[in-house]
């Protein structure tokens, strides 16, 4: 796992309160208990820490840790 995959990682585990152990690329974000409201704040999470700027259409499409992970892939700096 590369350093950006692993500060994702390290995001959702802060701010959904789980432990990194229990987080897999094909976790749903919805299975952490996720909502709509919860999900645009994430992906707000997910611009600053990474520097992106997404689409509304970019950021719906994210609903697993492994959708995030290659949005970083296709978005590196």
């Amino acid at each position: 796992m590369d350093e950006r995959h692993w500060q994702l990682f390290e995001l959702v585990s802060s701010q959904l309160d789980v432990t990194i152990e229990n987080l897999v690329s094909s976790t749903a974000f919805a299975d952490l208990g996720v909502d709509s409201l919860g999900g645009v704040e994430l992906v707000m999470e997910f611009e600053d820490a990474f520097d992106l700027s997404l689409s509304d259409d970019a950021a719906r499409r994210i609903r697993t840790i492994g959708g995030a992970m290659r949005l970083l892939d296709d978005n590196r700096w």
